[in-house]
């Protein structure tokens, strides 16, 4: 076991271990708990730099060796090295999953990926690489000895990284070389690019290792080394270097990370372990020489890192045609929303425009609505200063760049963002803990609320079935993913308790009016009037293993409920009347933004709306509402009578009306209101978002807004101050 402040030393001792056919353990005095470390690796000697670093971690050790005390001559003998012995053993990083194992490198494993990089690079005894990376990790470790295998110079400065430093050692060194963690180069070009000009002409290879490296970054590193060959590896500590690419050489794949070096096959597979087919976003597997060779003293978690000969490691990406792989993140960073999966690295990449220079990161916590479980979340630096953005900015300029649900809910200001201490790389992980702690003190504010209204997403999850449960194991599974209170549940609760049939019984009729297929989605509205026909109509979805959309019965969101139903492909809709002419006003909302031309029945539980409404329905979406009724016992679905649709649309509607007051206040044309979102685009539906947040605001605080006061809101802080004092008013013995 090594430690020590000075690398140079450390990499003496390093070497020397090795040599004498030791397995050898590096360790950050910074990063680890020494003494624990000690326990658990249970060295046979520990060697420590000249200044006795931390010594005191080890009075108990028997067998402490001073590096500083080495014989400065090499020995003249050295030991034969069986290739599959132990030649290093190296702490992985538990950025994300906070567990740090040591993996086992064989010596086969580390010469054979040393010759290849050497090889692939092109380099040659004059290479001085400065590397910049912690000598305790696998990349900086094994750039040291890439260079002294070729007799070149390996130039190391001790302490924690500094791009100022460098900037520096750049130049004085007289590099020709520069190795980083992608964490490091992001902060060097970021911060300190004109003093990385300057030692451009001198260097011949730049290589960086694993991590998400942005599209800009990767430009601005091209623009800014024009001759420079600049490399960038995928890897991992227990697999190192699996992929290599060449910016310079391979600019048409420049977002990728390479392919496959030689020897290590690479595939993708599912959640489940399956194989999926290139261009599909999987999880990486790989397989080769360079593998590790376990883990130490932790035989039960390499199993559970391999698949037969495959290494799983934990990442996501996809792979083109030629067999180039593109890194999208870390399964333990993805972001679940309401099933669907963010990465973080992508809405960051998004980002960058407009964040410059600030330090940020993006990681899950909770959802503030309790709907989707998870959402992703804007943390900013601001090392204690006033922060300068506002959500709504962020949330502006991504919406024509990404999906909604992949959008930031939440901005949170930190002083300074948890990093790595020897890579520098965010630590996601602890974001999320400083998200969660925050939200157990925050107050439920006016402005929260205008956010929470903003989000026009659905607030229930659609809820999958399947053939084979039991009506004992389903309703316990309705239970726990539909609306709190349901009434329809509440009867499939008391069927369960009694043992009566006849909601089963009931569900059979619904076969012929509503035909539906595996994976197809019913939408209703769960409400106490029609609670027996929702409680045996979603019998009936299960039973066809389809899905049951909740649509919130105490909020009407034309928006909401039509994104909902794009993205669950719903087949079947069931509204009440008053949902049904609220959809209707919105007739303009419904003919700019049709959710898809799927829609195979549209029903409306008694009374029946208008016949003009229903045309509107008609001319909109191309199909005839129904009336569902109950004659005799049975329900029965009626076509509903309406009026000629061409004389539909004669005069302003509702949403017309409200559409030409939001374009007044923004000044363009009412055409230009409609959803920013593309049809092809399944998750954005911020339709109407001004139209929409005062139609929502106005329900939910049982308020009127006049014309003049919808006339000076311009942001969100406007509406702000005009609810707060509305809500401050006297309510005149009004409920």
């Amino acid at each position: 076991m090594v430690v020590a402040q000075n690398k140079i030393d450390l990499m003496i001792a390093v070497l020397a271990g090795m040599g004498t056919g030791a397995a050898v353990l590096p360790v950050s005095a910074a990063e680890e708990d020494l003494g624990a470390a000690e326990s658990y690796f249970r060295p046979h000697a520990i060697l420590l730099d000249r200044n006795s670093f931390r010594a005191e971690a080890f009075a108990s050790a028997k067998h402490r060796f001073d590096v500083s005390a080495f014989d400065s001559q090499a020995p003249g003998t050295l030991p034969d090295l069986d290739p599959e012995s132990i030649g290093l053993l190296i702490l992985t990083s538990g950025t994300t999953q906070g567990v740090r194992r040591g993996a086992q490198l064989s010596h086969r494993s580390l010469c054979r990926t040393a010759a290849y990089m050497n090889q692939r690079m092109g380099l040659d005894d004059t290479v001085r690489d400065l590397v910049s990376a912690p000598l305790e990790h696998g990349f900086g470790l094994g750039r040291v000895r890439c260079a002294l295998h070729l007799g070149g110079t390996a130039v190391l400065r001790s302490g924690l990284f500094s791009s100022a430093a460098v900037a520096e050692d750049l130049v004085d060194k007289q590099c020709t070389m520069l190795s980083a963690a992608v964490s490091a180069m992001t902060i060097l070009i970021e911060g300190y690019l004109p003093a990385l000009r300057q030692s451009a002409a001198n260097l011949k290879w730049i290589e960086l290792g694993s991590g998400h490296l942005p599209h800009h970054h990767r430009e601005t590193l091209l623009e800014t080394f024009p001759t420079t060959r600049c490399f960038i590896s995928y890897g991992l500590t227990e697999a190192i270097r699996c992929t290599i690419l060449e910016l310079n050489a391979e600019r048409d794949k420049i977002d990728t990370v390479g392919r496959p070096s030689p020897g290590i096959a690479l595939r993708l597979t599912d959640s489940a372990g399956q194989p999926i087919d290139g261009g599909e976003e999987g999880q990486i597997q790989v397989s080769g020489p360079n593998m590790a060779s376990g883990y130490f003293d932790q035989p039960e978690a390499w199993t559970t890192k391999r698949d037969g000969d495959w290494l799983i490691t934990g990442d996501i990406g996809t792979l083109d045609p030629e067999g180039y792989l593109t890194y999208v993140g870390r399964t333990d960073d993805m972001i679940n929303v309401g099933g669907l999966k963010v990465a973080p690295q992508e809405v960051e990449e998004a980002l960058a425009d407009l964040m410059q220079p600030r330090a940020y990161a993006v990681a899950a916590m909770a959802d503030p609505a309790e709907i989707e479980g998870f959402v992703p979340a804007l943390f900013i630096e601001t090392n204690g200063a006033d922060l300068d953005l506002n959500l709504e900015v962020v949330r502006d300029h991504l919406r024509d760049r990404l999906p909604n649900f992949k959008i930031p809910r939440q901005l949170v200001a930190v002083d300074e963002l948890p990093r790595t201490t020897g890579t520098a790389k965010i630590r996601r992980a602890a974001l999320a803990e400083t998200a969660r702690a925050m939200q157990e003190t925050a107050l439920y504010t006016v402005e929260t609320l205008i956010t929470d209204l903003m989000e026009i997403r659905p607030r229930w999850p659609a809820v999958e079935g399947g053939m084979n449960l039991s009506r004992r194991r389903l309703a316990a599974k309705l239970i726990k993913q539909a609306p709190t209170g349901s009434p329809a549940l509440d009867l499939l609760m008391r069927e369960r308790t009694t043992g009566d049939n006849a909601l089963a019984r009931e569900a059979v009729q619904w076969r012929e009016l509503f035909p539906l297929e595996p994976e197809r989605t019913l939408a209703i509205v769960d409400d106490s009037e029609t609670a027996p026909l929702t409680a045996s109509l979603i019998l009936h979805t299960l039973k066809h293993q389809s899905r049951v959309l909740f649509l919130d019965r105490g909020r009407c969101s034309v928006a909401a409920d039509l994104g909902a139903l794009y993205r669950t492909r719903a087949r079947h809709i069931l509204l009440d009347s008053n949902r049904a002419v609220r959809w209707a006003e919105a007739d303009r909302h419904l003919s700019d933004g049709r959710p898809h031309e799927g829609f195979q029945r549209l029903a409306i539980v008694s009374p029946s709306p208008p016949p003009e409404i229903t045309a509107r329905f008609f001319e909109a979406l191309g199909l005839p509402p129904f009336l569902l009724t109950k004659l005799g016992g049975q329900w029965r679905l009626s076509p509903l009578p309406t009026s000629d649709p061409s004389t539909v649309g004669e005069g302003p509607s509702v949403w017309e009306r409200l559409r030409g007051i939001a374009a007044s206040v923004f000044n363009v044309e009412p055409d230009q209101l409609s959803r920013r979102s593309t049809p092809g685009n399944t998750t954005g539906w911020d339709s109407l978002a001004f139209v929409t947040l005062l139609t929502e605001t106005e329900i939910q605080f049982g308020l009127s807004l006049s014309h003049r006061e919808i006339m000076i809101i311009e942001c969100l802080g406007d509406l702000q101050r005009l609810l707060e004092d509305r809500l401050s008013r006297p309510s005149d013995g009004e409920d």
